[in-house]
């Protein structure tokens, strides 16, 4: 009776084992019947989590970006002609299609702000930052 239950039980461990890597490789991001050419995730900031997006082009957090920061940050990224992005912060502004995104290249931080889903003149955005910190 008791190695039954032993038995069983160690079933249950390993049947849950299964379940659950087979859960969290279903979670990884597909590249399915998409060729991996010249960037790879060696490319990508892995040891912070970071690993190569195919869709945006771009280095992510695949965990972090909902599909409406993914659609903001690949509105960003479609203004850029920069090497090896890493996309490190979408953050809705509180409207339909508001985001700050951060996008980090060549060790320089640059910021997106999009209103409406189009990109927002950076320069207007700063003065207006400027000057609103000064109420602050």
């Amino acid at each position: 009776m008791k190695r039954s239950v032993s038995l069983i039980i160690s079933s249950l461990l390993i049947i849950t084992a299964i379940f659950l890597l087979v859960l969290s490789i279903n979670k990884l991001p597909s590249t399915t019947g998409k060729a991996i050419e010249t960037i790879t995730d060696e490319s990508c900031l892995s040891y912070a989590g970071y690993s190569f997006d195919f869709q945006l082009n771009a280095c992510t957090r695949f965990w972090e970006l909902d599909d409406d920061e993914k659609r903001a940050a690949r509105i960003a990224l479609s203004h850029l002609s920069s090497e090896n992005p890493h996309v490190i912060e979408a953050v809705n502004l509180g409207c339909n299609g508001c985001y700050k995104i951060v996008i980090r290249s060549n060790n320089q931080d640059i910021t997106i702000n999009l209103q409406r889903w189009e990109i927002v003149d950076n320069k207007k955005q700063n003065f207006l930052d400027y000057v609103l910190s000064l109420f602050r």
